[in-house]
């Protein structure tokens, strides 16, 4: 099976789960609430309808289409991103593979929420401070890994240069 397909089905699979579990509160739990573990972690539904974690704080990033635009800006950023990676390291690692893996699909089910829902069901409250899902852990995820990868690998990227990721995209695009 192509590398391609495998990610993809992945993928898929991280967005369905997440979509079901948020199906399964929205129709048979959204009422209830309950702790898991005492003074940590509780069970507690509730439609973010501020867009975004910028939208709980600046007026902009509760607009739909703003955060509908930044979605869509960040998924093609992480597919070009990723691809111009495959081109210079001409290998995939496990590590590389997981942060796209992971940012793809919370980017994905981001936008099926705003889109779909106006808003993401959070459900999973943290100490009181604040409420997130499944698809807050893929993006919190990925950018653990991603701040390891490049701790890890400094040396190998310090001449990163984002023009270089643009021009490559442009190409790229262009041959789409």
């Amino acid at each position: 099976m192509k590398p391609i397909v495998k990610k993809g089905i992945t993928i898929g699979g991280l967005v369905a789960l997440d979509q079901v579990i948020k199906a399964m509160i929205r129709h048979y739990h959204f009422d209830k609430s309950f702790l898991i573990v005492r003074g940590i972690f509780a069970f507690k539904p509730k439609v973010n309808t501020n867009q975004s974690y910028l939208g709980n704080y600046l007026d902009i990033f509760r607009s739909p289409w703003v955060a509908i635009l930044i979605n869509v800006i960040v998924i093609v950023f992480a597919y070009f991103t990723y691809q111009y990676y495959l081109y210079c390291a001409k290998q995939e690692g496990i590590l590389p593979k997981t942060i796209y893996v992971l940012l793809l699909s919370g980017a994905i089910c981001s936008l099926i929420d705003k889109i779909f829902f106006g808003g993401s069901l959070d459900y999973i409250l943290l100490f009181d401070w604040f409420i997130f899902d499944l698809k807050d852990c893929y993006i919190s995820g990925a950018e653990v890994l991603f701040v390891f990868t490049v701790i890890k690998n400094y040396k190998l990227i310090r001449d990163f240069r984002m023009r270089d990721v643009v021009h490559f995209s442009f190409r790229k695009w262009r041959k789409l």
